[in-house]
């Protein structure tokens, strides 16, 4: 936490904490038989996958925010679609939400990117820095 940005719960700073905002997304998708149409470097979706929950971490004494269940077999479904067995050395790029400075090492081991609490031992070793191993491009918002 930067002392100047000011606390807002815990050791979580202003800068670690996104507003809430509106945002969006966008993926224009064709036939994969058409796909030379519009482009000469087509990209192919190997899988889609949407698990919902009941989001009842938050009221679930019992839950310690280590983990989005949701997140996690979304992404071993869509793995499973994929014929990906290691994401960590198969996926050449991810992007993920991070609107807590914690989630984004929450998710990387959800994804498989990291085993199970040994994301924040990555983040400090580098693997994710923009010359690491699995350099990671960080996003606003």
């Amino acid at each position: 936490m930067t002392p100047a940005a000011g606390a807002v719960a815990g050791r979580l700073g202003v800068l670690d904490c996104s507003g809430v905002s509106d945002g969006s997304a966008c993926a224009l998708i064709a036939r994969a038989e058409d796909a030379d149409k519009y482009t000469d470097r087509p990209m192919y979706v190997k899988a889609l996958s949407m698990v919902a929950g009941p989001a009842d971490g938050p009221i679930d004494p019992g839950y310690d925010y280590t983990t989005f269940p949701e997140v996690a077999r979304c992404a071993q479904d869509a793995y499973q679609q994929a014929g990906v067995g290691d994401p960590r050395s198969e996926i050449s790029f991810a992007e993920v939400h991070d609107c807590f400075t914690p989630t984004e090492i929450v998710l990387m081991e959800d994804m498989g990117f990291s085993g199970r609490g040994q994301a924040w031992s990555d983040v400090l070793d580098g693997t994710f820095d923009l010359g690491g191993e699995l350099r990671s491009i960080p996003t606003v918002g």
